[in-house]
């Protein structure tokens, strides 16, 4: 009975802990670089906001790979212009790297 009770303490930790990169976003942890990743405004996040920016980061690299190579551009090109795009789009208080400083919208 403890364990099933543990667990699903755990299981409903692990929900309430989902994350979301709008949401993130609107809670300031992450940000927008100029690259097309993101990083952590703070500079260092709890570690699942990390694996979460790496994955998120893996994602968008494999992405732009595809993009490049269907249009015979370099992936950082192509991380450069959806940065360009995503900034646009960007809620009001969202934060993105301009000049190597975070600026929020």
């Amino acid at each position: 009975m403890k364990k099933l009770l543990a667990l699903l303490i755990l299981l409903s930790c692990f929900c309430a802990w989902a994350l979301d990169l709008n949401e993130l976003r609107t809670n300031g942890v992450v940000g927008e670089l100029p690259d097309g990743h993101v990083a952590a405004v703070a500079g260092s996040a709890a570690p699942d906001v990390t694996q979460f920016i790496n994955d998120i980061n893996a994602k968008r690299d494999a992405e732009y790979a595809k993009i490049a190579g269907d249009n015979k551009l370099a992936p950082a090109d192509v991380g450069t212009m959806t940065h360009k795009k995503i900034v646009e789009k960007l809620q009001k208080g969202h934060f993105y790297q301009s000049g190597g400083k975070w600026t929020q919208k």
